[in-house]
């Protein structure tokens, strides 16, 4: 359903002044979309596989390692990535893309040496969101760098539009994660099988992916040039100056729930809303990965050369909407009885969670493909601006839900309703920059 709704609305995406097929676009879309597909109907289907070998406890744990793990991917990286779309000449991208690594390498090894150091204090002085993890805390750095060298070369391929290699790795990706999982789950002596299962996928990803980006290197002679690496880092300083605070708040705000329900209530709680989570974040991640990589690369290579990309702004906003409706329908209505049947009864309180956040996921699809216009637009300062009044809004919510009600199912309503504020919000803001021409030049 959902790829019939957008490959039918967004092959009209077309950029100004582009001769080239239309039939191009829907290809590329058509190979994204078709591995999307696959990577989640692959992580759905075998969630009940999982629900049913790891307990609430075992997924609360996990949830809070993820969550460590995606605010510190943020910081290791100096959001260098994202630049890598935007320089006209592939060498110099290369140079970008060799200075985000050797930053992500050096800063995971000072956060490993920072978890070993944490370890070492006496665990009841640390938060409780802290001392559930145990020596599990030193998967968080290591997980953090190969996640990023992930995020870093898949940057480099969605440049280079090689939308095949990509829709390849992404399979791969769910493949390796949900098999080592459901196998490791049948051995008591590992502990839990869903972090090592993240970690065994970045490492396999990175280790092929690094490959064919030297193959590339050596066929294109380009030699690794330090005065290249320390000149892109001059030229887009902005992005760590400004967007590892906006991107840190953002994934703080994302991850805040899952922090905050385990220092407030317990993992098992943390274990209910992590599953919430990986399920309804199926369809986002089913429109951000399929749509996404090409919408990005499409927006800015209209804007690089108009000054602006309305149309193709538009476009996507419908289809977004459209789809964005299905997920809303399904978890109003049936979010509860859903998640008992499917997950098992332990489950139920899942999908009353589910139920409370369906307009927020609504609002989360529609908003979160377009959000790129902060970055071609270069507007780094306002979104540094939006995520302090994310992360404000989204603590407020969850403290008052705790300190007021002492209930976790109203911290998580209150939690889904400033967030729909927050994406309206930045559905305006994209709306007005797609609109005009604001890049620096």
């Amino acid at each position: 359903m959902f790829g019939l709704i957008l490959g039918k609305i967004f092959s009209k995406i077309r950029i100004k002044g582009d001769l080239s097929p239309k039939r191009t676009f829907a290809r590329h879309f058509a190979t994204m979309m078709s591995a999307a597909f696959f990577s989640q109907a692959l992580l759905l289907v075998t969630a009940p596989v999982l629900t049913r070998l790891y307990t609430p406890q075992d997924f609360g744990i996990f949830g809070l390692i993820m969550a460590y793990t995606s605010i510190l991917s943020i910081i290791i990286t100096g959001r260098y990535e994202l630049a890598i779309l935007l320089p006209e000449d592939s060498a110099k991208a290369m140079h970008v893309v060799i200075l985000t690594c050797i930053i992500i390498t050096l800063f995971s090894v000072v956060f490993l040496v920072l978890a070993a150091t944490v370890q070492s204090i006496d665990l009841l002085s640390l938060p409780t969101a802290i001392r559930e993890l145990g020596y599990w805390i030193y998967s968080v750095p290591v997980i953090a760098m190969f996640q990023s060298l992930y995020q870093t070369l898949y940057y480099w391929f969605n440049r280079q539009q090689e939308y095949v290699m990509m829709a390849k790795y992404r399979v791969w990706c769910s493949v390796i994660t949900t098999g080592v999982a459901i196998i490791l789950g049948g051995y008591p002596f590992i502990a839990n099988g869903l972090i090592v299962s993240q970690l065994a996928t970045y490492v396999v990803l990175v280790a092929g992916m690094g490959w064919k980006f030297r193959q590339i290197m050596i066929h294109d002679k380009v030699s690794i040039k330090w005065d290249s690496i320390v000149l892109q880092a001059s030229r887009y300083k902005d992005f760590p100056r400004y967007l590892i605070v906006a991107h840190s708040l953002e994934s703080l705000s994302a991850q805040l729930p899952v922090i905050l329900l385990g220092q407030f209530y317990s993992t098992i709680i943390v274990g209910y809303f992590t599953l919430t989570q990986r399920v309804m974040a199926a369809p986002i991640s089913f429109i951000s990965k399929a749509a996404g990589d090409i919408i990005r690369e499409r927006f800015s290579t209209s804007y690089r050369k108009h000054g602006e990309c309305r149309n193709e702004y538009l476009t996507t906003i419908k289809g977004l909407t459209y789809v964005g409706l299905i997920p809303l329908f399904v978890f109003s209505v049936f979010g509860p009885a859903l998640f008992a049947y499917v997950f098992g009864m332990q489950w139920e309180k899942a999908g009353h969670y589910a139920q409370a956040l369906a307009l927020m996921i609504f609002c989360q699809i529609v908003a979160s493909p377009v959000s790129v216009m902060y970055m071609i637009a270069e507007k780094q300062q306002q979104e540094l601006l939006l995520q302090i009044a994310r992360i404000t809004i989204c603590f407020f919510a969850l403290a008052i839900g705790h300190v007021l009600f002492n209930s976790d199912s109203i911290s998580v309503l209150l939690y889904g309703i400033g967030m729909c504020l927050i994406y309206g919000f930045m559905i305006y803001q994209t709306n007005t920059w797609a609109s005009t021409a604001t890049c620096k030049q």
